[in-house]
């Protein structure tokens, strides 16, 4: 359900956390702290939607082309009412259904049920209505719904069952902004009590991957992320599989780079009563904290590349030892280079000419908004096509 963190790290402390999937009464909803995952909230911490009315409204839209564009893998990262705390991420996969229609697997926790979205391509929009998308060992099957917390009525969380959940396609993202989401028994003893409950939330689509090595046995792990770049600054979506967004800095001589001391995993613990942090450090040569400096590392067109780092556990102002890794690698999985301008490119890198061409295949002389497919040529007269979101 929610990635934990790797079992063979040579230095890892373990912190116990609270139970998963914790049900609480309606009337302990009220009065007592509530379990969220891992998350220990006071109800007071809440920012809850007082109706469905007041939420916000979806962002700016995105008209779609043909809905097999929205095919693939992405990430699906999400708020609790933990105002602005991503508290998970899940790998999903989304696929065409028939011409209005798209399935979506993974949403929340690996083993969801496939849940059915409908697509509306013209106006750039998403309907989820509510239905089934988990099934408990426990509490049986749960459905998927919007909610809003009922003041009078005990301040309890009530799912609203009718109202399908919408969304937006923006930048090729899917947006769901418009509602908080729940997920909630359907039936039994504890119906309509919440197993998880969600606000903002994004599908980034997978566009690279990173891998990390340990330090202690070389072990390997690659991870899906989605990477976005602006000048300077290239920004890892799941860096390292924990779900954060991490921000790695290109320094003057668009060569080297470094990532600044910074949270890269969190959660509440109830027996310590306080957030834990997983903070980056450097490491030296020799396998020791450089509480000083910031990781460092070289960017290419091909790879963004960080030398020996650590993670290491923060609660409070006590710092303990966490977990250490030899090297950090970044690369894009669709075809995207980096932009380090001190990388000359080759000749067959030399692009000479430019064409735009809709999903019709119909050409323009400029990208038109949303997305394009791109045909470059190069000064050694070979082509590349490739897909591109303008």
């Amino acid at each position: 359900m929610t990635k934990l963190l790797p079992a063979l790290a040579s230095l890892l402390v373990a912190f116990a956390s609270t139970a998963q999937n914790a049900i609480l009464s309606e009337a302990e909803l009220a009065k007592q702290p509530v379990t969220i995952d891992r998350h220990l909230v006071s109800p007071a911490q809440f920012d809850y939607p007082k109706s469905l009315a007041a939420t916000p409204k979806a962002g700016k839209r995105q008209a779609i082309s043909r809905i097999e564009d929205l095919a693939g893998s992405y990430l699906m990262f999400f708020e609790t009412p933990v105002t602005n705390t991503v508290v998970d991420y899940t790998e999903v996969t989304v696929a065409k259904k028939d011409a209005t229609h798209i399935t979506i697997d993974g949403f929340w926790v690996e083993s969801a049920s496939t849940l059915t979205a409908e697509v509306n391509l013209a106006d750039g929009t998403i309907s989820i209505p509510s239905q089934k998308v988990y099934v408990s060992s426990t509490y049986g099957e749960c459905d998927l719904a919007p909610w809003y917390i009922d003041e009078e009525n005990g301040n309890k969380v009530t799912p609203v069952r009718s109202v399908a959940i919408p969304g937006v396609f923006e930048d090729g993202k899917i947006i769901l902004n418009s509602y908080a989401w729940g997920v909630f028994i359907n039936e039994g003893t504890y119906k309509d009590q919440f197993m998880m409950l969600g606000l903002q939330t994004e599908f980034s689509p997978v566009n690279g991957e990173d891998e990390i090595e340990l330090l202690s046995t070389g072990q390997k792990t690659r991870n899906a992320v989605a990477i976005s770049q602006q000048d300077k600054v290239v920004t890892v979506k799941n860096f390292a599989n924990y779900g954060r967004e991490v921000n790695i800095t290109l320094n003057e001589d668009r060569a080297t780079v470094y990532m600044e001391r910074q949270t890269i995993y969190s959660y509440y613990s109830s027996e310590s009563n306080s957030v834990v942090e997983y903070q980056s450090y450097a490491l030296t040569d020799d396998g020791k904290v450089d509480s000083s400096a910031n990781v460092t590392g070289t960017i290419t067109k091909n790879a963004v590349e960080l030398g020996r780092w650590a993670l290491l556990i923060k609660t409070g102002a006590t710092t303990y030892s966490g977990i250490a890794y030899n090297s950090y690698k970044l690369c894009y999985t669709d075809g995207t280079k980096f932009d380090a301008a001190s990388v000359e490119p080759t000749m067959a890198e030399n692009v000479v000419a430019t064409r735009y061409f809709n999903l019709l295949g119909i050409e323009s002389a400029r990208p038109v908004e949303g997305l394009n497919i791109v045909v470059e040529t190069f000064a050694d007269g070979t082509r590349k096509a490739s897909k591109r979101l303008f």
